[in-house]
């Protein structure tokens, strides 16, 4: 994910699936990143799934997702199924751990803890419930970045799931650690606005 080492920003839009607004059948999510001039870095896409696990697990359906750049692989996303503790594991291009998003049960706030591959926390993520459309990213008890939904409007916030989030990274981020970041915002996306 050196491609990452550079960018401050990114802007991650889930692409409209017609058949799934036409049938109200939930659909694999793909997605577009973008840096923060609106230029496409990476293409996402869940890769796996069964049409009844989408449609009857929801948001709570484990999945597999890969980040592309050109065709190729540069990162995965992969969550089992759990009632509780919605867990992600990253992982890079060719298949080797970069560490791991963890929710935390709290029923004030939507908290996630972030941890390198060697289990130990980069960050955490805080969404307090009074402001349902943000994820303040936490450092040392520090506010250093930002994951946010975006308002799509009526029309497309009723008829579609298809959202719209800006991440805004931490000053001394490394590479490795927005990649952790930019797999939170797919998590987050199926926990918070998959239905």
């Amino acid at each position: 994910m050196q491609q990452l080492e550079s960018i401050d920003a990114l802007a991650i839009r889930q692409l409209k699936e017609w058949d799934e607004i036409l049938t109200g059948w939930e659909m694999t999510n793909r997605y577009e990143v973008m840096d923060a001039n609106g230029v496409k870095l990476f293409d996402a896409g869940e890769q796996r799934g069964s049409l009844l696990g989408r449609q009857f697990l929801g948001p709570k359906r484990p999945f597999s997702l890969v980040v592309l750049k050109s065709g190729s692989p540069v990162l995965h996303v992969h969550r089992q199924f759990r009632f509780f503790r919605e867990t992600v594991n990253i992982l890079d291009g060719g298949g080797s751990q970069l560490g791991s998003i963890e929710k935390t049960l709290n029923p004030v706030q939507r908290n996630y803890h972030i941890r390198n591959r060697d289990g130990r926390e980069v960050c955490e993520l805080h969404g307090p419930l009074t402001k349902p459309w943000t994820f303040f990213i936490m450092q040392n008890g520090n506010e250093t970045g930002v994951i946010t939904k975006r308002w799509g409007g009526i029309a497309r916030e009723a008829f579609t799931d298809a959202d719209a989030f800006g991440v805004r990274f931490p000053r001394e981020a490394s590479p490795e650690v927005k990649a952790l970041l930019l797999g939170a915002v797919f998590l987050i996306d199926f926990v918070h606005f998959e239905e």
